[in-house]
């Protein structure tokens, strides 16, 4: 992912605009170049469609669809990015019931009083199948703050920045037992498998590599 080139002489509107993100870091250069198109008048690109490793729908679709003035949709994989992509060309041509999947809405999940945002592996789940979810904050400002028991740790997230660390929890798992394989660029495959560190003690907490106190 790199961020959008400055000639901001350019006034041509593509049909299509796809950009897909691994890292975290990713993700804040899809913001900067969605507020770049719109600096550039260019948000007649419609939609700009995202995806990756990084990124989850509601984020794509509620958060980056706030700040962006045309339209932007997630896609999971390469195949709805082309459904998606042929969507937009029935749409542009007329074509009858050719339409724009609906915005994917956040929602509060009453399951352990959690909040979901498509996260493949549900931290509340998780808790609930340990037996602690009951230890849950009663409202959404607790869970907010994190004041729930364990914590899950993903790689290339701000406890994990490294994703070549991968590589350990794939040997110590000894993932290929279920066909899960990891490539050169520590992106495992086949594509929506996922991995994490899930932590259960009582004073687990969120922190940034090199930043904590």
């Amino acid at each position: 992912m790199r961020p959008a080139p400055s000639n901001r002489g350019s006034r041509t509107c593509h049909d299509d605009i796809g950009m897909s993100g691994l890292s975290v870091e990713s993700t804040v250069i899809m913001k900067e170049n969605l507020e770049e198109l719109n600096a550039r008048a260019l948000s007649c690109v419609d939609p700009v469609i995202l995806g990756g490793a990084a990124l989850t729908r509601a984020y794509v679709e509620q958060d980056l669809h706030e700040i962006y003035d045309g339209e932007v949709r997630h896609a999971r994989d390469a195949f709805e990015g082309l459904r998606l992509m042929d969507a937009m060309m029935g749409i542009k041509r007329d074509v009858p019931h050719a339409v724009l999947p609906e915005l994917k809405q956040r929602r509060v999940r009453r399951l352990a009083s959690t909040v979901a945002e498509e996260r493949p592996m549900d931290e509340g789940r998780v808790r609930s199948e340990f037996g602690f979810a009951g230890q849950d904050p009663g409202d959404m400002r607790g869970m907010f703050a994190l004041r729930y028991r364990g914590a899950r740790f993903s790689l290339g997230y701000g406890a994990c920045p490294d994703l070549e660390d991968r590589a350990k929890i794939t040997d110590l798992l000894r993932s290929e037992r279920i066909g899960v394989r990891l490539s050169e660029e520590f992106r495992l495959h086949p594509e929506q498998s996922t991995d994490a560190i899930v932590t259960h003690h009582p004073e687990a907490k969120y922190f940034n590599a090199g930043g904590r106190k």
